[in-house]
C-alpha cells in the first residue's frame, strides 16, 4: 500500500522502513531524522587523529533513509547531488550538529569533529550527563544492558530537549514521580503539566454554584451505564472541557518558538483514553511536530519495554521518527554516569 501509494504520487517516495516522504524534503530536517551528524569521540584519542565524520558518511546516513531525496541546484531547479564542504556544514550546523571540518593528521582526509569537547573527552551539545563525567563510568556500551539502556535513554532524552516533535516516554508505575523530577530538572528542562488536573479543572468551569448540574450530579454521570442519559450527558461536559483544555497545552507548545524552552511534560494522562480524547493528543502530537516546544507525554505501565498504553488504548506514535523513549529503572535512579566513548549528539534522537 505505501509503495503503491509513493507511485502515485508526483512527489511523494517511500523509505526502506516503508515511511512516505517528500522528494524534496529540507536537508535539514532530512539531517536530523537520520542523525547524519553524529560524531564518535574516541576517549584518550587525539584530536588531530580523531576519525570524525566524513562528508560521505554524512551523505550515506542520509541516503540509506531518504534515497530518492532531491535538493535545490541553485538554479531554479532540483539535484540528487547532495552539498559537500561549506554548503554541507552550514546545513549540519542549521540542524543543530556543533561540528566544524578539520583535516586527519595521518591521512589528510576532510572530516567534522565537535566543536566542543569536555574535560572529559566526551561531546555534549544540550546539557550535562545526569552525574559529573569521569573514568570508569558507564557508556552506552555498556556490558549490563540496563545500564547501557540508561545511557542510551539520557542520550536521546538530550538530543530531545530542546527541539520540537513529539515523544512518548514510558516509565515504571512505581517510578513516576522520580522520573517526573529527572525530566523536569534544569539539565532536561521538561515543564510538567498534568492532564488530569487541566480536564477537571476545565469540568469545574462550567458548574455555575446555586445552578444544576452540581458537581455531584456530573460525578453520579461520570458513572452512568454506558449509553444511558447520563452517560450522553457526561460525554457532553467532557467533549467541552477538552475544547478547553486542548488550546491550553497548544499554547504551552508555541510558547518560545523553538528558540531553547524545554518541552511541554504531559503527566497523569489517562484521561486521554477514558474520557474520548485520543484524537486530540494525535492533534497536539501533530503540532509539536511541526515546530515551537516538543511534547513529551509520560505514560506509566507495568513494564516501561511494552509498546506504550494509557489503559487499555494503544499510545499512537511514529516508530520511524523515533517517538518511543523507554526509561528503564537504572535511568530514574541515575546509575548511569557518562564517560569514555560515547556518541556525539546535538540533534534530535528521531532515526533509531
Amino acid at each position: 500500500m505505501v509503495e503503491l501509494a509513493a507511485a502515485a504520487s508526483v512527489n511523494a517516495a517511500a523509505t526502506p522502513r516503508l515511511e512516505i516522504y517528500p522528494r524534496d524534503l529540507s536537508l535539514v530536517r532530512a539531517l536530523r531524522l537520520t542523525q547524519a551528524g553524529l560524531v564518535r569521540w574516541i576517549q584518550g584519542v587525539p584530536e588531530g587523529r580523531q576519525p570524525g565524520l566524513t562528508g560521505a558518511a554524512v551523505h550515506e546516513r542520509v541516503r540509506s533513509r531518504f534515497p530518492e531525496l532531491v535538493v535545490p541546484d541553485g538554479r531554479g531547479g532540483t539535484t540528487r547531488e547532495l552539498p559537500t564542504g561549506g554548503p554541507l556544514t552550514k546545513a549540519l550546523r542549521d540542524a543543530g550538529f556543533e561540528v566544524s571540518l578539520s583535516t586527519h593528521e595521518d591521512t589528510g582526509t576532510l572530516r567534522y569533529l565537535p566543536t566542543r569537547v569536555d574535560e572529559a573527552s566526551s561531546y555534549l551539545t544540550t546539557g550535562a550527563w545526569r552525574q559529573s563525567t569521569r573514568t570508569g563510568a558507564v557508556t552506552r556500551y555498556a556490558d549490563d544492558p540496563q545500564l547501557a539502556g540508561a545511557v542510551r535513554a539520557e542520550e536521546r532524552l538530550l538530543d530531545s530537549a530542546r527541539r520540537d516533535g513529539y515523544r512518548v516516554l514510558t516509565v515504571g508505575q512505581r517510578s513516576v514521580r522520580e522520573a517526573v523530577a529527572g525530566l523536569s530538572s534544569e539539565r532536561l528542562g521538561a515543564e510538567a503539566v498534568s492532564v488530569t488536573e487541566l480536564f477537571l479543572e476545565a469540568l469545574h468551569g462550567q458548574v455555575t454554584p446555586g445552578t444544576k448540574p452540581t458537581w455531584e450530579t456530573l460525578l453520579k454521570a461520570d458513572a452512568a451505564e454506558p449509553g444511558s442519559k447520563g452517560a450522553v450527558r457526561f460525554a457532553e461536559y467532557a467533549r467541552t472541557a477538552w475544547g478547553s483544555v486542548e488550546p491550553r497545552i497548544a499554547e504551552l507548545l508555541g510558547n518560545g518558538g523553538g528558540g531553547g524552552a524545554g518541552p511541554v511534560l504531559l503527566t497523569e494522562a489517562g484521561v486521554f483514553a477514558r474520557y474520548d480524547a485520543m484524537g486530540v493528543l494525535d492533534r497536539l502530537a501533530s503540532a509539536a511536530r511541526r515546530g515551537g516546544r516538543g511534547l513529551w507525554l509520560l505514560v506509566p505501565q507495568s513494564d516501561p519495554s511494552r509498546e506504550p498504553r494509557l489503559g487499555q488504548v494503544a499510545v499512537p506514535y511514529q516508530a520511524g521518527l523515533g517517538e518511543w523513549i523507554q526509561l528503564p529503572d537504572t535511568w530514574v535512579g541515575n546509575r548511569h554516569r557518562g564517560s569514555g566513548e560515547v556518541v556525539a549528539s546535538g540533534v534530535e534522537g528521531d532515526a533509531k
